[in-house]
């Protein structure tokens, strides 16, 4: 069963970020908006910037807890039946809070979808809590946004200041001593910290707090919190939606590959529309991202989040050795030619 918390950070994680502390600063701001030095409206509402998995949030439950916040999550928000009945439990959750109300209330957006995803729920959400905190109350938001995504809300809410969290710096001393530690790890674990450097704490973490005996399901776990988030799957679906994607992590461009996808799947499947439903899957569940090649924004490629890719070989190495060695067959064969 996977767990609904959020992954827990330690000592590991946020001592070893590149750049300036992102929780420092928004509690600076934070402290700003207390004291009454942050009263437009576009000054009460922070972006958090990120790629998925860097601990987002991680950051937002940690201000509630923190800050006394107020944590508001869009992600099941169309399981409510309608945009109505969803926004009457935010104004419920909100109302029962312990925010001090002399100050307005700090309240904490998680998981804001990008502009394509915007819909009656996140229209209603803008007019209803958004516009109205901001215009007709003294509230602080604090939003979480995908790092590639376009603003999904309209003019009514400022385009706000921009908090962006940076990845690790291993040169940083505490990370050198820290990882120093673990020089004895077998190759899969080094694969995992490699690919997990300067980019996914989420991932970091699941290796820092795992040994070898359970590495692997802490792994799936990691996975799996992916398919919770971004999918409506049955746990049932899970183990074979993470096979997908794994036999198609051999790939470094699975998206546009379609060739080869094709053969891979056939190789393992003896049919080679799953591609297709894999390379679906990949984009819905954000395990590849769409990335420009040139200044001019035209040309486009889509990528692995690579702790990801990782993540899924190491996986298919333990759960499917037989179906992994028949595709690194198959990989080597091709790199032969």
């Amino acid at each position: 069963m996977l767990s609904t918390r959020p992954f827990a950070k330690n000592e590991y994680v946020e001592n070893h970020r590149r750049g300036k502390n992102p929780e420092k600063t928004l509690e600076d701001a934070i402290r700003e908006w207390i004291g009454g030095k942050r009263i437009q409206p576009n000054e009460r509402i922070i972006q958090v910037n990120a790629s998925p998995g860097i601990g987002k949030s991680w950051l937002l439950k940690h201000l509630e807890e923190k800050q006394n916040g107020v944590y508001l999550d869009l992600t099941n928000r169309r399981d409510y039946g309608s945009a109505q009945s969803f926004i009457q439990e935010q104004k419920l959750i909100i109302e029962n809070s312990n925010n001090p109300s002399k100050y307005g209330q700090l309240l904490l957006v998680d998981h804001v979808p990008e502009s394509s995803g915007a819909d009656d729920y996140t229209d209603k959400f803008e007019d209803d809590i958004l516009c109205y905190g901001l215009h007709n109350a003294n509230n602080m938001f604090i939003i979480a946004v995908h790092d590639k995504s376009s603003w999904p809300f309209s003019g009514a809410i400022p385009q706000s200041e921009v908090q962006s969290i940076n990845g690790f710096d291993r040169d940083n001393r505490n990370w050198q001593r820290n990882f120093s530690k673990l020089r004895n790890w077998e190759w899969y674990q080094e694969q995992l910290l490699n690919e997990s450097d300067e980019h996914i704490p989420m991932l970091l973490d699941v290796v820092c707090r795992s040994d070898s005996d359970n590495l692997i399901e802490t792994v799936q776990e990691f996975l799996e919190y992916w398919l919770q988030r971004k999918t409506d799957f049955s746990e049932e679906r899970w183990e074979h939606a993470i096979l997908l994607g794994s036999i198609l992590a051999w790939l470094e461009n699975p998206i546009d590959n379609i060739l080869e996808g094709n053969k891979l799947m056939d190789l393992v499947f003896n049919d080679s529309q799953s591609s297709h439903s894999a390379r679906l899957l990949l984009k819905k569940v954000g395990w590849v991202e769409e990335q420009y090649l040139s200044s001019d924004l035209v040309e486009k490629n889509w990528l692995w989040v690579s702790p990801v890719r990782a993540a899924l070989l190491v996986w298919l190495n333990f759960k499917h050795n037989d179906i992994f060695v028949r595709c690194k067959v198959f990989i080597d064969a091709r790199n032969k030619n």
